[in-house]
């Protein structure tokens, strides 16, 4: 194990803490927005537009961003993407200190941040192969390392610190995850410049983003690939929308601890627990 650590790359480390700190953000957004949503509003509608503003960007410009990367910086993009969110997040987080959140807001800065993680993902991803050297073997455990750390910070470990985070206050997981973001920014304009992939002939932004689609439609196995966890998220995002405002109001008791610590227990359940009472508004049934 010890030689496969030595046979990656310096830069490597740098790139997989930039984007760990980065998916611990994203985690953290992903329960905070949602909580502090309910904190305005019971009505599902407005908590399933906050919850689903986050991914509608990779729904509109998941293609159309990749040729983007294509044709940007990938270390600046990176960078860029993750600074922007921590400045974004400052918005919120002043207005949760003025007691002007809002629904539309919430929505905005969700759809933002989303985007931001588009560039970032996406550039982080074709980085990688550039920093490698574009070694298989190299590649292959680069790969898993990042995306393991990817799924524990953003699925796992960022939801619970965001929900326990806004048990000390409403602005307090959005500084948080700005903080995060800006750390991640910092790292990965430490990491070496890559040169960029040079064409004779550039296409239009269009074509290039459709000849990419084309491309994943007819290879059965990427089409398979993408079709799956999309089918799988309808599913999973129609109940995880609404399951914050359903433990609010139908479970009754809070989860004990040892129940929060079960695997089989949804961490937005759990989340709910962290929201003191004067946070919910339980007079509220409209979206502000």
């Amino acid at each position: 194990m010890t030689s496969d650590v030595r046979k990656l790359p310096t830069g490597f480390g740098r790139l997989w803490t930039a984007q760990t700190v980065s998916s611990l953000g994203d985690g953290v957004s992903h329960a905070a927005l949602p909580l502090l949503a309910l904190t305005l509003t019971r009505d599902p509608m407005a908590l399933a537009v906050v919850t689903a503003a986050g991914t509608l960007p990779w729904l509109l410009f998941g293609v159309l961003g990749g040729a983007l990367v294509d044709r940007w910086d990938r270390r600046r993009t990176m960078w860029v993407a993750d600074a922007a969110r921590a400045v974004l997040l400052a918005i919120p987080a002043a207005a949760a200190a003025l007691d002007v959140l809002s629904i539309p807001l919430l929505a905005a800065v969700a759809f933002l941040l989303g985007l931001g993680g588009l560039f970032f993902d996406t550039a982080a991803t074709a980085y990688l192969p550039d920093l490698l050297g574009r070694d298989p073997a190299l590649l292959e455990r680069a790969n898993s390392r990042l995306r393991g750390a990817q799924t524990a910070m953003s699925g796992f470990a960022g939801p619970p610190a965001g929900s326990a985070l806004l048990a000390l206050g409403r602005a307090v997981p959005l500084l948080a995850d700005a903080v995060s973001f800006m750390l991640s920014a910092l790292l990965v304009r430490t990491l070496p410049a890559t040169p960029r992939p040079v064409t004779e002939v550039r296409e239009s932004l269009l074509r290039q983003a459709r000849a990419g689609a084309s491309y994943a439609f007819r290879d059965r196995v990427l089409l398979g690939l993408a079709l799956r966890p999309a089918v799988g998220n309808v599913a999973f995002l129609a109940a995880e929308t609404v399951l914050a405002l359903f433990a609010h109001d139908r479970l009754a008791s809070t989860p004990t601890a040892s129940a929060c610590s079960s695997p089989r227990r949804p961490p937005a359940a759990c989340s709910v627990q962290a929201l003191p009472p004067t946070l919910v508004d339980d007079s509220a049934s409209a979206p502000h």
